[in-house]
């Protein structure tokens, strides 16, 4: 479906920008600001390896109050 490959699109831009360790253009990191050589050439990413960032990304998120009250009910 169209939704299907917007949203399989958009994780994979995603996922990385999330683990490229620089800033280049319009992605900018607080916590790698400046670009760096290593990273000027083209990556590349699967969408099984773009699921391992996105899960690894989400469980390093802080959990609310709320989110965990709602998890043990």
């Amino acid at each position: 479906s169209l939704f299907g490959n917007i949203a399989t699109t958009a994780k994979l831009i995603a996922a990385s920008a999330y683990a490229r360790e620089e800033s280049r253009g319009g992605h900018y990191r607080t916590d790698f600001a400046e670009p760096r050589a290593p990273w000027r050439h083209r990556t590349f990413i699967t969408l099984k390896e773009a699921n391992r960032i996105a899960d690894a990304a989400t469980d390093a998120l802080p959990t609310s109050q709320t989110t965990q009250t709602q998890a043990s009910a």
